[in-house]
């Protein structure tokens, strides 16, 4: 029988469908047994949103369907993570249905990645909280053991401190760390979802971008004066950056882009971070006060309020009967 003090991942699908290939109409139940039975082992109870197997147009259900699903993780007092089965694309589609005032008195925390970035940031826009970027529920399914430990270490660290290798000039900066994929970031500019934060720390990743492409959705982040506002910005991963470099005048590599953004947006950049589209992903806060410094090519983030989850394996339980009682 379970102890409803068991810490508890709720996995939904406010996005893609988890099928067994991009073109097929079939869910790859095979994938989402191995993701939630590595989740297991690793101490957590899986609760599974009504939608997982849902199939709509390659969405997990319609939009209702999903935001609905999603709902039902934040209003469950027995989850501690609302955990996104994978991206894609859809998240944005559902953030007018879902309702902010019962998500901001909820106590689970959500994580995510890529095209969940959408509500990582509306999160925040709407209810100044703070959530994790890094996995998504299916990316378990790997075992990749690297993948997992960071997954864990942000889940029962407080405070949480990171060191990384960083190409950049030194700085040292405080501020709301935030961001996500830039795609998806840049997505929502001009929208109620986007958060309007002055002096904070942007880090961004993205996934099959070249570097001018990468640059173009920069410059639009210049030219709206967010860069500008920030005291720096981190970049993560971003693969398919040097496609079709090859020589001389082939095109921007990505020094050239961030050199020229720098200069331009007149804020530190920095690049190293082991953060996004990548089997073994860090786990990272975003919407988190955060200081960051980078030093000798070395980039040290701390958070002393990462949003942490009530409970998590090898915790003393919140929800457990008192001992005197």
């Amino acid at each position: 029988m379970h102890d409803v003090a068991d810490p508890t991942i709720y996995v939904c699908a406010p996005a893609r469908a988890c099928v067994t290939g991009e073109e097929s109409n079939e869910i790859d139940e095979a994938l989402i047994e191995k993701a939630f039975d590595e989740i297991r082992a690793l101490g957590w109870r899986v609760k599974e949103s009504s939608n997982v197997r849902k199939l709509d147009h390659g969405f997990a259900g319609s939009d209702e369907v999903r935001a609905q699903a999603l709902m039902q993780g934040f209003a469950d007092p027995e989850v501690d993570i609302v955990l996104a089965l994978r991206g894609g694309y859809g998240t944005a589609r559902i953030l007018p249905f879902l309702d902010w005032e019962q998500i901001g008195k909820s106590e689970a925390v959500f994580a995510g990645l890529s095209d969940l970035t959408a509500f990582n940031l509306a999160l925040y826009a709407k209810c100044g909280r703070a959530s994790w970027q890094g996995p998504t529920a299916r990316a378990f399914a790997r075992k990749n053991r690297l993948y997992n430990e960071r997954f864990m270490r942000a889940m029962t660290q407080t405070p949480f401190v990171l060191d990384s290798d960083a190409e950049g000039k030194d700085f040292d900066a405080q501020g709301i760390f935030w961001g996500g994929n830039l795609t998806i970031l840049l997505s929502l500019l001009g929208t109620p979802w986007f958060p309007q934060i002055d002096g904070g720390i942007l880090v961004v990743e993205d996934v099959y971008v070249t570097a001018w492409r990468f640059e173009r959705m920069l410059v639009q982040l210049l030219q709206s004066g967010v860069l500008s506002r920030q005291k720096a910005l981190i970049v993560g991963d971003v693969s398919g950056h040097d496609a079709g470099l090859g020589g001389p005048n082939s095109g921007l590599s990505l020094e050239d882009v961030l050199a020229y953004i720098a200069k331009e947006a007149q804020i530190p950049v920095v690049r190293g971070l082991d953060y996004g589209h990548k089997p073994d992903t860090l786990t990272i806060p975003v919407g988190a006060w955060a200081r960051a410094f980078c030093e000798d090519r070395r980039l040290h983030l701390e958070f002393d309020a990462p949003p942490v989850p009530a409970e998590y394996p090898g915790a003393p339980s919140a929800r457990a009967p008192l001992w005197w009682v």
